[in-house]
């Protein structure tokens, strides 16, 4: 359906906000981890200017938190989530995997199925700036990214030693708007918004499995009931139509915000929370 990178979790945040749009907040805090490959990156960056200039926000802001010193309520989740499909002897299909994760505590859990036109081409969105880095520090050294809304195309970055400093990604220009002697022009954009055209989606197709996994599963067939081995043919059929999908494009995101960073395979969240203006 999708991979793991940077547009399926920008993605995943689009599909929280189109869902909860209507409590009517205009701010937005978005909580999260470090690794960079998924969601400290400048298209989690480029993803929230756009939704401020959609008009959706009239700020942003993104906390990164300090590894080895947070603990947020999600990560016990986690592992209850984790012991009751362990404590599961056969799962059939991706349903009963949401049903599993629904129940996997006492309060229950909230599932959101994303299906694959969830998806979208968040990255297409970096050929619309100019790429340019913090000059005070490195970007993955940042921990509280603030964008609002009249200033479309900035970000403000800070690190945990209390250094900051706002970046301007608009294309060809380096610094803040020019002066004018009319106020209301001071913020007006000289490049096409990121707005101008709709997003697309991110996959045309399924995408195809690795033949030793698909392999795998189909070895694992004779165990599953009915429900389970008709979703297993379904998804023989859907890779006779399949293409490749690759996470190389994940790995282009550490070097061009810095040469330090690295990318992680493993599984992460975005945790939001409302503030009503």
């Amino acid at each position: 359906m999708a991979m793991k990178g940077s547009n399926e979790i920008n993605s995943c945040l689009l599909k929280w906000i189109e869902l909860n749009k209507s409590d009517g907040f205009k701010d937005l805090v978005i909580f999260a981890d470090n690794c960079a490959g998924q969601n400290k990156n400048i298209y989690v960056i480029l993803n929230c200017l756009r939704l401020l200039q959609l008009g959706d926000f009239d700020s942003i802001k993104i906390e990164f938190m300090v590894a080895g010193h947070s603990y947020m309520p999600c990560d016990r989740a986690f592992g209850s989530i984790e012991t009751k499909i362990r404590k599961q002897s056969t799962i059939n299909n991706p349903d009963e995997y949401a049903t599993l994760i629904q129940t996997a505590t006492a309060g229950g859990i909230n599932v959101v199925r994303m299906a694959q036109e969830d998806f979208f081409d968040i990255k297409a969105l970096k050929s619309l700036i100019t790429m340019r880095r913090p000059k005070k520090f490195l970007f993955t050294d940042g921990r509280t990214f603030t964008l609002v809304k009249m200033k479309p195309w900035d970000y403000h970055i800070k690190n945990n030693k209390g250094s900051s400093e706002y970046v301007t990604l608009e294309k060809g220009r380096k610094g803040p708007p020019a002066k004018t002697k009319n106020k209301d022009k001071r913020h007006e954009p000289t490049a096409p918004l990121l707005t101008s055209d709709p997003l697309v989606r991110a996959y045309a197709n399924e995408i195809k499995i690795d033949e030793s996994k698909l392999e795998h599963l189909l070895q694992l067939r004779e165990y599953l009931h009915l429900p389970g081995k008709e979703w297993l043919d379904r998804l023989v059929v859907s890779q006779l139509t399949a293409t490749a999908g690759t996470d190389q494009a994940d790995s282009e995101e550490t070097p061009v915000l810095d040469d330090n960073a690295q990318d992680e395979d493993l599984l992460f969240y975005v945790d939001v929370t409302q503030s009503s203006s």
